[in-house]
């Protein structure tokens, strides 16, 4: 067994041994395109490899993981070098590695291979333990992200299939998103960034969502139905909603009520999802409400202000809006500027700067889908 010092005194040795690992596939690292940020990752995830004590040179130790990482990057890092250097940070060079890391995002991403390195090969380690936590409240992290990040840790070690947790303190959709969807199969998630939920089988949601998500930069839904119960779900000031094979069944809506109502969303996607029986009567007034100026409550599936909406592979099966005359219609109804509807009970309806794009759709036995602001079908 090699201690540190004997280990560095091999010129050769950590170099041989990178050569000997196995490379760790899908690793954040090796999409950065800044050598020097690569170095620092690797120099400080070694600096947490030493806290551990002796090594000697075989894969189960925790060298092994910082070198699975340094094998698979574009150039290949002098990883003697890197251990070298490790071992000379002091507290200047650890705050200006934490500001490089900030630059690129990888702090978090560091503490999460910090906490693997622990658990996979020194989990009893109290020094290793307080220099992760040290590292956490340097890159502003804290203790309560730290522990945030550790719930994926185990989750990804122990392969587990069902993950279910509120994040509060740290963001998910560039460092850990990917992750977790190689390993839960089953992944309901929310963090300040994103609001997932995602299902391996078809899963009964209609209880379950919230009727409100604002603010994420990506809302997901994969595998959910939501049937018999009339919901209205409001997505506001979000950058991205996908629903990927959902489907939506047996619910009837008023005219000026919306299964779902999308503000300011810069991308809505419904891909290879299906409407059923999605109908609209009218509610005794010949005139559909306002939400804002100008603006009527119209579209029994969806309606849009100043969002994007796309449909790929969809079906539409018997959705209709039944008017006054107890006849199937589709179209959508305000006149604008002056709030009147030429229609009301749209299935699907728009205002502000909105657009609308289908591919590959199917209408069966449903009433016209879309039409502009004057009632004009597209």
């Amino acid at each position: 067994m090699k201690n540190v010092q004997e280990l560095i005194r091999d010129a050769d040795s950590l170099n041989k041994f990178m050569a000997t690992t196995h490379e760790r596939q899908n690793h954040l690292l090796s999409t950065i395109d800044d050598e020097y940020a690569q170095d620092v990752y690797l120099t400080l995830l070694m600096s947490v490899a030493e806290t551990a004590g002796q090594f000697d040179e075989t894969k189960d130790n925790p060298l092994a993981y910082v070198c699975k990482i340094a094998a698979q990057l574009p150039v290949t890092p002098d990883i003697q070098e890197i251990f070298r250097r490790s071992l000379l940070i002091d507290e200047k060079i650890l705050n200006d590695y934490s500001v490089t890391l900030k630059q690129h995002n990888l702090q978090n991403l560091l503490l999460f291979d910090a906490l693997t390195t622990q658990i996979l090969y020194a989990k009893d380690s109290a020094q290793m333990s307080e220099y992760i936590v040290g590292l956490a409240n340097i890159f502003g992290t804290g203790t309560d992200g730290l522990s945030e990040i550790l719930s994926i840790v185990k989750t990804i070690i122990n392969q587990q299939v069902d993950f279910d947790y509120k994040f509060q303190h740290i963001n998910l959709q560039k460092e850990f998103l990917p992750l977790l969807r190689c390993y839960a199969k089953n992944l309901s998630v929310e963090s300040p960034d994103v609001f997932i939920r995602e299902f391996a089988e078809q899963t009964d949601m209609t209880e379950k969502l919230p009727l409100s998500i604002a603010g994420k930069s990506l809302t997901s839904f994969r595998n959910i139905y939501i049937h018999d119960a009339k919901k209205i779900f409001n997505m506001n000031e979000c950058e991205k909603v996908i629903f990927k094979n959902c489907k939506f069944y047996n619910i009837e809506y008023f005219s000026h009520e919306t299964m779902f109502r999308f503000k300011n969303v810069r991308a809505v996607n419904f891909i290879q999802c299906q409407f059923i029986k999605i109908t609209g009567k009218r509610n005794g007034s010949l005139i559909c409400e306002l939400i804002e100026a100008n603006i009527t409550k119209e579209g029994i599936i969806a309606n849009l202000q100043n969002s994007n909406i796309f449909f790929d592979g969809v079906i539409f099966k018997d959705c209709y809006y039944w008017d006054h005359g107890n006849r199937r219609f589709g179209r959508v109804g305000y006149v604008s500027g002056i709030g009147l509807p030429v229609a009301c009970g749209a299935l699907i309806s728009y205002s502000g700067n909105s657009t609308f794009k289908h591919k590959d759709c199917k209408f069966d036995e449903s009433a016209g889908i879309i039409a502009d602001n004057y009632g004009r079908l597209l």
